[in-house]
């Protein structure tokens, strides 16, 4: 799909708050790509990288002049599940979660996945908002994937969060 849409000369833009390779984007979907096309920020908590990176698209649609392809893998939603304050819509969390050190039940830990998610969306609507202004929203194909899943470490928390997700 990436081969039709660069042979029809889209724009191509590739945004992530991790690195490229991990998972190794680089060198699989996205190794057609220019380095000038893979945007990794890694600076700061999971969610300014977020937001970072959708300021970032969304000077890219503000700009279009001819059709585009952008990509933006989001960190906030990742273990430890990030989240700035003004986000938060449960309160009963752990501050600093550490999977190595924590013993809570797996509830806490989905806690800080709801308000991660909740910073999420507002992200999404801030491009959706972008779309919708630059009257792109009808024309464009929206496609949101997720990772293969939760991968729980050893130990009692790992036992709790295993029973509270499955």
């Amino acid at each position: 799909m990436l081969e039709l849409i660069k042979n029809n000369n889209y724009a191509m833009m590739a945004y992530t708050g991790s690195r490229f390779s991990y998972p190794e984007f680089d060198k699989t979907i996205f190794s057609s790509l220019q380095d000038s096309q893979l945007q990794s920020y890694t600076e700061g908590e999971g969610w300014e990288r977020d937001r970072k990176n959708v300021g970032d698209m969304l000077e890219l649609i503000s700009s279009a002049t001819a059709p585009f392809f952008s990509f933006i893998f989001f960190e906030s939603a990742h273990a430890i599940y990030y989240f700035p304050e003004e986000g938060i819509i449960r309160d009963d969390r752990i501050e600093d979660f550490n999977y190595l050190t924590v013993d809570a039940p797996a509830e806490i830990e989905h806690i800080r996945y709801i308000n991660a998610t909740q910073h999420l969306d507002s992200q999404l609507g801030r491009v959706y908002d972008a779309l919708e202004t630059q009257r792109l929203f009808d024309n464009t194909i929206d496609q949101k994937t997720t990772t293969a899943g939760y991968k729980a470490p050893l130990g009692k928390f790992a036992r709790e969060v295993s029973r509270f997700y499955h």
